[in-house]
């Protein structure tokens, strides 16, 4: 079923969430194909963007490493660098139930697909993406969207444009690898005031370099992903740590 406008009940219906006194452990997974990223968390796993047609392989590869039959939830944040044929492809062999996107992202690819609901991420409107988890678009001018995700205890801040709309604290700041120093506004770093912050290294740090300079001035504990980690964010009590895993070989 197609879903062209927003979901009443998805509305109403918010994550239980959990309390600060719970343990949280969120994984962020690169997949080695462009700014794509694994969100593993303890009721789910979402794909945040999609890549281009010549890095699916890769990217299907990565997930079939998590050993996930399904990925609940797709989430494209910017109209650009994410292809429509890897989107169809994720869709019919992860039995994918949602996809969110920003309101330039052309959802013309899936007119012809029954099985998964497409929604379009408006501002001031909150959405589900699992039973815990809850996503929030935090962006009024730019063509990518912020995004924030929550579950109650954890928080991430998907970090696209500076724009002064709505920022939020986040526990987890993420930084795609395609920013610039002008894309970064220590204002709006400011006001994020992140525990922890992730960099999508994607090969080749250079671009970014001057973030990692930012959130080092800023005192924040900072993490560069590469195709060869899987960063462990653990919370417990307010308590965060963080936790690197080698991937295996591919």
């Amino acid at each position: 079923m197609k879903m062209t406008s927003i979901i009443m009940a998805m509305l109403l219906m918010l994550p239980t969430g959990v309390s600060d006194s719970e343990k949280s452990e969120w994984v962020f997974t690169s997949t080695g194909a462009g700014d794509t990223v694994l969100l593993q968390t303890e009721d789910t796993l979402a794909l945040i963007n999609t890549g281009n047609p010549q890095e699916f392989e890769e990217l299907n590869e990565s997930i079939e490493l998590t050993n996930h039959d399904t990925i609940k939830s797709i989430v494209m944040t910017s109209s650009e660098a994410n292809s429509c044929n890897n989107l169809t492809q994720l869709i019919d062999k992860y039995e994918v139930q949602y996809v969110y996107m920003v309101p330039t992202f052309d959802d013309e690819c899936l007119d012809e697909n029954e099985n998964v609901d497409d929604i379009t991420l408006q501002q001031e409107s909150t959405f589900t993406l699992s039973r815990r988890l809850y996503i929030q678009y935090r962006t009024l001018e730019h063509d990518q969207g912020n995004v924030f995700i929550s579950n109650g205890a954890t928080s991430m801040y998907w970090y696209e444009s500076s724009d002064d709309y709505d920022i939020t604290h986040a526990d987890v700041a993420y930084f795609p690898s395609y920013l610039e120093k002008e894309d970064v506004d220590l204002k709006t770093l400011y006001k994020i005031e992140p525990e922890v912050a992730i960099i999508n290294e994607n090969n080749d740090i250079q671009p970014n370099s001057s973030i990692y300079q930012h959130l080092q001035e800023l005192w924040v504990d900072t993490y560069l992903l590469s195709d060869e980690l899987a960063i462990h964010v653990l919370n417990e009590d307010r308590d965060f740590s963080v936790k690197l895993d080698k991937l295996q070989q591919k």
